[in-house]
Protein backbone atom coordinates (compact mmCIF):
# COMPACT_ATOMS: atom_id res chain seq x y z
CA UNK A 1 0.00 0.00 0.00
CA UNK A 2 2.78 2.41 0.94
CA UNK A 3 4.62 1.72 -2.34
CA UNK A 4 1.55 2.69 -4.33
CA UNK A 5 1.28 6.00 -2.47
CA UNK A 6 4.90 6.80 -3.38
CA UNK A 7 4.06 6.74 -7.08
CA UNK A 8 1.00 8.99 -6.73
CA UNK A 9 2.92 12.33 -6.64
CA UNK A 10 5.00 11.25 -9.65
CA UNK A 11 1.84 10.31 -11.55
CA UNK A 12 0.22 13.66 -10.75
CA UNK A 13 3.32 15.61 -11.83
CA UNK A 14 3.61 13.68 -15.10
CA UNK A 15 -0.09 14.18 -15.80
CA UNK A 16 0.24 17.93 -15.30
CA UNK A 17 3.29 18.09 -17.57
CA UNK A 18 1.54 16.14 -20.32
CA UNK A 19 -1.52 18.36 -19.99
CA UNK A 20 0.66 21.51 -20.25
CA UNK A 21 2.40 20.16 -23.35
CA UNK A 22 -0.90 19.24 -25.02
CA UNK A 23 -2.40 22.63 -24.17
CA UNK A 24 0.54 24.41 -25.78
CA UNK A 25 0.32 22.28 -28.92
CA UNK A 26 -3.43 22.44 -29.43
CA UNK A 27 -4.32 25.97 -28.39
CA UNK A 28 -2.31 28.81 -29.82
CA UNK A 29 -3.12 32.34 -30.90
CA UNK A 30 -1.41 34.53 -33.47
CA UNK A 31 -1.84 38.26 -34.10
CA UNK A 32 -1.30 40.17 -37.33
CA UNK A 33 -2.44 37.56 -39.82
CA UNK A 34 -3.34 39.24 -43.11
CA UNK A 35 -6.38 37.72 -44.77
CA UNK A 36 -7.99 38.64 -48.06
CA UNK A 37 -11.35 37.22 -49.15
CA UNK A 38 -13.31 37.85 -52.34
CA UNK A 39 -16.82 39.25 -52.07
CA UNK A 40 -19.37 37.33 -54.09
CA UNK A 41 -22.83 38.66 -54.84
CA UNK A 42 -25.69 36.48 -53.57
CA UNK A 43 -27.78 37.53 -56.57
CA UNK A 44 -27.03 37.98 -60.28
CA UNK A 45 -29.00 41.24 -60.19
CA UNK A 46 -26.34 43.27 -58.40
CA UNK A 47 -22.65 43.46 -57.55
CA UNK A 48 -21.29 43.83 -54.01
CA UNK A 49 -18.13 45.76 -53.15
CA UNK A 50 -16.33 46.61 -49.90
CA UNK A 51 -16.12 50.36 -49.43
CA UNK A 52 -12.66 51.81 -49.15
CA UNK A 53 -12.44 53.96 -46.00
CA UNK A 54 -9.99 56.35 -47.68
CA UNK A 55 -12.26 56.88 -50.69
CA UNK A 56 -15.91 56.02 -49.88
CA UNK A 57 -16.95 56.22 -53.54
CA UNK A 58 -14.51 53.53 -54.58
CA UNK A 59 -15.34 49.93 -53.82
CA UNK A 60 -13.10 46.85 -53.81
CA UNK A 61 -14.16 43.36 -54.86
CA UNK A 62 -12.39 41.88 -51.84
CA UNK A 63 -12.04 42.43 -48.11
CA UNK A 64 -8.57 42.78 -46.61
CA UNK A 65 -8.20 42.44 -42.85
CA UNK A 66 -5.62 41.89 -40.16
CA UNK A 67 -6.86 39.22 -37.77
CA UNK A 68 -6.06 37.42 -34.54
CA UNK A 69 -6.63 33.69 -34.94
CA UNK A 70 -6.76 30.92 -32.32
CA UNK A 71 -6.55 27.18 -32.84
CA UNK A 72 -4.08 24.32 -33.18
CA UNK A 73 -0.47 25.49 -33.24
CA UNK A 74 0.38 23.69 -36.49
CA UNK A 75 -2.64 25.20 -38.26
CA UNK A 76 -1.88 28.67 -36.91
CA UNK A 77 1.74 28.43 -38.07
CA UNK A 78 0.63 27.33 -41.57
CA UNK A 79 -1.90 30.18 -41.81
CA UNK A 80 0.69 32.72 -40.65
CA UNK A 81 3.16 31.51 -43.30
CA UNK A 82 0.43 31.78 -45.95
CA UNK A 83 -0.41 35.33 -44.84
CA UNK A 84 3.24 36.32 -45.27
CA UNK A 85 3.38 34.65 -48.71
CA UNK A 86 6.24 32.55 -47.34
CA UNK A 87 4.71 29.32 -48.63
CA UNK A 88 2.66 28.73 -51.77
CA UNK A 89 -1.05 28.89 -50.95
CA UNK A 90 -3.21 25.82 -51.22
CA UNK A 91 -6.41 25.88 -53.27
CA UNK A 92 -8.66 26.47 -50.24
CA UNK A 93 -6.70 29.54 -49.12
CA UNK A 94 -6.61 31.00 -52.63
CA UNK A 95 -10.36 30.58 -53.00
CA UNK A 96 -11.51 32.41 -49.86
CA UNK A 97 -14.86 33.85 -50.88
CA UNK A 98 -17.76 35.33 -48.93
CA UNK A 99 -21.30 35.99 -50.12
CA UNK A 100 -23.22 38.29 -47.76
CA UNK A 101 -26.83 37.29 -47.19
CA UNK A 102 -29.58 39.20 -48.90
CA UNK A 103 -30.92 40.17 -45.46
CA UNK A 104 -27.58 41.82 -44.58
CA UNK A 105 -27.67 43.80 -47.80
CA UNK A 106 -31.30 44.88 -47.61
CA UNK A 107 -31.55 45.81 -43.92
CA UNK A 108 -30.22 49.35 -44.15
CA UNK A 109 -29.21 52.09 -46.54
CA UNK A 110 -25.56 51.59 -45.52
CA UNK A 111 -25.12 47.83 -45.17
CA UNK A 112 -22.17 46.51 -43.24
CA UNK A 113 -20.97 43.13 -42.02
CA UNK A 114 -19.11 41.98 -38.93
CA UNK A 115 -15.61 40.97 -40.02
CA UNK A 116 -15.09 38.31 -37.34
CA UNK A 117 -18.41 36.65 -38.19
CA UNK A 118 -17.55 36.67 -41.89
CA UNK A 119 -14.15 35.06 -41.39
CA UNK A 120 -15.42 32.45 -38.93
CA UNK A 121 -18.10 31.53 -41.45
CA UNK A 122 -15.58 30.71 -44.19
CA UNK A 123 -15.09 27.02 -44.89
CA UNK A 124 -11.29 27.36 -44.69
CA UNK A 125 -11.38 28.30 -40.99
CA UNK A 126 -14.15 25.87 -40.00
CA UNK A 127 -12.44 22.89 -41.67
CA UNK A 128 -9.18 23.54 -39.81
CA UNK A 129 -10.70 24.26 -36.40
CA UNK A 130 -9.48 27.87 -36.42
CA UNK A 131 -11.35 30.72 -34.75
CA UNK A 132 -10.90 34.39 -35.59
CA UNK A 133 -11.09 36.26 -32.28
CA UNK A 134 -10.50 39.82 -33.50
CA UNK A 135 -10.14 41.64 -36.80
CA UNK A 136 -9.27 45.09 -38.07
CA UNK A 137 -11.45 46.66 -39.37
CA UNK A 138 -14.16 45.25 -37.08
CA UNK A 139 -16.96 46.03 -39.59
CA UNK A 140 -16.87 46.31 -43.36
CA UNK A 141 -19.24 48.65 -45.14
CA UNK A 142 -20.66 47.33 -48.38
CA UNK A 143 -21.63 49.02 -51.61
CA UNK A 144 -24.33 47.52 -53.82
CA UNK A 145 -24.49 48.29 -57.52
CA UNK A 146 -27.37 47.02 -59.67
CA UNK A 147 -26.33 45.18 -62.80
CA UNK A 148 -28.10 45.89 -66.03
CA UNK A 149 -28.44 43.03 -68.47
CA UNK A 150 -26.20 43.32 -71.48
CA UNK A 151 -28.18 44.16 -74.56
CA UNK A 152 -26.86 43.83 -78.05
CA UNK A 153 -26.74 47.03 -80.07
CA UNK A 154 -29.56 47.46 -82.53
CA UNK A 155 -28.54 46.34 -85.93
CA UNK A 156 -29.36 48.65 -88.73
CA UNK A 157 -29.57 47.59 -92.31
CA UNK A 158 -28.34 49.94 -94.96
CA UNK A 159 -31.16 51.07 -97.23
Amino acid sequence: MFNRLKTLPLTIILTILIWMFAEAQFTAAQDNIRISARLVSPSPDFAVFALDEGDPKRGRPSINVVATVAGAKAQIDRLYQLSLNATPPDEDFRALAFAPSLEDLQTSANPSIDTVTVLNGLRYFRARGLTVTAATPPRIRLKIEPLTPATSPATTRPE
